[in-house]
């Protein structure tokens, strides 16, 4: 394969896409490799780096444990796949639209951004915190006003000014377990200030990012990264 090492050390270095759109940039690689006869070894040696430097993101996690339990070929590729694009999620979304919603957000969630974008007629408007330091928010926010979908921008500092004109938070999550949700950082202090206020907080994720906490070492969370309890959180989505 071509440039192999290039896209993967651009891949090993994209700080700005969530965990499901990093496993789906990661199975285009795995199918690019194996189908460009790359040696399975070569093809391990990647899923390895990736689950490694995306440690916290679950997707990035099961992605290698799947193909290390069922090798790589056409059959285990096909498999993940439809993993992968489970997005049963949105339709499981629905009670949230039942009447037109405003709603606060935060980071840049591909499954958050595929519920508001399948239930755009049903919002009056969606406001996104910036998400510093890395600013993931801007990128949602640009995503939506693409598809015509009223969207701001805010200071993550100036969420308690705009919680009261909103109908809920939404959220997504790097990593779902029993006990708790890992996001990037400052979602805490988020759902700690939708909590004081009375505001109902629901997190949106596929089924492939649930897993058991005795799996997940929450102990190696980077700096980007912060555990919020389960018992914050309204209701999770999946």
């Amino acid at each position: 394969m071509e440039n192999s090492s290039e896209l993967i050390s651009e891949f090993l270095h994209n700080r700005s896409s969530g965990a499901q759109e990093l496993a789906r940039q990661a199975l285009d690689i795995v199918k690019a490799l194996y189908f460009s006869h790359t040696s399975i070894p070569e093809v391990f040696d990647f899923l390895c780096k990736s689950a490694d430097q995306f440690h916290q993101m679950v997707p990035l996690i099961k992605i290698r444990d799947h193909f290390q339990k069922y090798g790589v070929g056409k059959s285990s590729i096909e498999a993940f796949e439809r993993l992968l694009y489970d997005t049963s999620y949105i339709s499981h979304a629905a009670f949230l639209f039942d009447t037109p919603k405003s709603v606060l957000t935060f980071s840049n969630s591909s499954s958050v951004k595929a519920v508001l974008l399948h239930y755009k007629n049903s919002l009056k408007k969606v406001i996104c915190c910036r998400s510093l330091p890395l600013g993931e928010g801007e990128f949602l926010h640009d995503s939506l006003i693409e598809q015509d979908v009223k969207s701001s921008i805010i200071e993550d500092a100036e969420a308690a000014n705009y919680l009261g004109s909103v109908d809920f938070v939404v959220i997504g999550a790097d990593a779902v377990t029993e006990d708790f949700v890992v996001n990037k950082v400052g979602t805490l202090s988020l759902v700690l200030t939708a909590r004081h206020f009375g505001v109902p907080l629901y997190v949106i994720v596929s089924p492939l990012k649930m897993i058991q906490s005795k799996n997940y070492l929450a102990e190696k969370l980077e700096q980007y990264f912060e555990k919020i309890d389960s018992s914050l959180i309204t209701e999770i989505v999946n």
